[in-house]
């Protein structure tokens, strides 16, 4: 009815309009989260996210606010909070996937862990087979993971061959004689 959706606008108004006033359930701060991410108020998203993880959110809330948190913290360079969150994300769905990927990433370029980027896109194409037949995911959406998790192992393998190859240059190099 009218009269309840005005109420709920002028709720949704009110919690936007005062940042320090006190949210209700984790369901209304995960909204009021998602609006203020939206609007570019990050630090406040990421504030009102980590507060509504404290307390019981559907599974699908959950996972798409400690996805958000998780970005968030990555553009902040939090890798601490990210890799946290990302290694609870971790399984056969979408989310799931992106997780193993984003953790991926984190390992090959800031930790400097190609071998245990390789191991986490490894699993996460495991993952992605067990959850084939599990409706999790489209036919086009396992097509389109699968392809770009085995494309990622392949640079990976090659990028840790070539560090293996240009190692064993160099510790000959240094046992030859010099002249």
């Amino acid at each position: 009815d009218l009269v309840g959706l005005a109420a709920l606008a002028g709720r949704v108004f009110s919690l936007l309009a005062e940042a320090d006033q006190p949210l209700g359930d984790s369901l209304e701060m995960f909204g009021v989260s998602r609006i203020c991410h939206r609007r570019g108020e990050k630090k406040r998203a990421r504030k009102l996210y980590a507060e509504a993880l404290k307390g019981k959110l559907p599974k699908p809330a959950d996972t798409e606010a400690r996805t958000a948190l998780a970005n968030l913290a990555r553009v902040e360079k939090d890798f601490e909070l990210a890799t946290s969150l990302w290694t609870d994300l971790k399984g056969g769905s979408p989310a799931g996937i992106a997780a193993y990927e984003n953790l991926a990433k984190y390992y090959e370029h800031r930790a400097r862990a190609p071998e245990r980027a390789t191991e986490l896109i490894t699993e996460a194409l495991a993952e992605l087979r067990r959850s084939r037949n599990s409706r999790l995911l489209t036919a086009s959406q396992f097509v389109k993971l699968h392809d770009r998790l085995q494309l990622r192992l392949a640079r990976l393998q090659t990028k840790i061959s070539l560090h293996a190859s240009q190692s064993r240059l160099a510790a000959a190099s240094e046992a030859l004689p010099l002249a």
